[in-house]
């Protein structure tokens, strides 16, 4: 099971911030695809352990921020999520929105437990050319 992994607004909508946001994950998550940090088991279970190591990454992550004089403005966000890298310390850290972070987090539930991304867009972004193209 693999193939692409369509992020989409919340359904509350977006703002154009947010949505440069959503943009910045699926980069990142593309990024992290193309340099070995996924799953290779595909997407996880983040219940128990791993959900409690990640949210303890992303606390002593906001602490370092805030010491060194770069403290987040939203949340501390996993760079793609926890699920697709089965790592509870993210490659990448991203300053998000909660509701952005919030919706992208459930978004990975559409996809089974082993689906591996291939790549990472936002369905605005998507350009179909009709001819099996993207």
């Amino acid at each position: 099971m693999s193939g692409p992994v369509v992020l989409r607004r919340p359904v509350a909508g977006a703002t154009i911030g947010q949505e440069q946001q959503i943009r910045q994950y699926a980069e990142v998550g593309n990024f992290a695809i193309a340099e070995g940090y996924m799953s290779p088991t595909g997407r996880v279970s983040t219940k128990v352990q791993l959900r409690a190591a990640a949210n303890y990454a992303a606390r002593v992550e906001r602490l370092e921020a805030n010491r060194t004089g770069r403290p987040y403005a939203g949340v501390v966000g996993h760079g793609p999520d926890t699920t697709w890298t089965g790592r509870p310390v993210s490659p990448f850290w991203l300053d998000m929105d909660d509701a952005i972070n919030a919706s992208l987090g459930r978004q990975a539930q559409d996809y089974p437990l082993g689906y591996k991304p291939t790549h990472f867009l936002y369905e605005k972004d998507i350009n179909w050319t009709g001819n099996g193209n993207w």
